[in-house]
């Protein structure tokens, strides 16, 4: 089930929420204690993955959880342009400057 609440909505019940630009985040260099990336990667160009991770290492002061589907096609979906298992979620993880500590399947 996908729920998509407006910006609007998600602020009247007390969420701070923040619309910008995935590759030019308006915040400040280490700024967020940390980020989940809940089913984000898979909907950004596998050529454009690494320069977004970037741009997120620079703004998280610590970790960064990643969550997408694996290529198993029962929970792929049309919208999803990039498909990632262990060994190339790594990778681009990695060459963004992340230390991978965890990774499962």
């Amino acid at each position: 089930m996908l729920i998509d609440l407006p910006l609007v909505a998600l602020r009247s019940i007390g969420f701070d929420v923040v619309q910008c630009d995935v590759l030019h985040l308006s915040f400040k260099d280490n700024s967020i204690d940390g980020a989940f990336f809940f089913h984000v990667i898979e909907h950004i160009r596998f050529s454009n993955a690494v320069a977004v991770l970037r741009e997120i290492k620079r703004i998280v002061k610590n970790k960064l959880v990643v969550v997408t589907p694996t290529e198993r096609r029962d929970f792929w979906s049309p919208g999803h342009i990039t498909s990632y298992d262990k060994r190339k979620l790594t990778h681009v993880l990695k060459k963004a400057g992340f230390y991978v500590s965890k990774c499962f399947l």
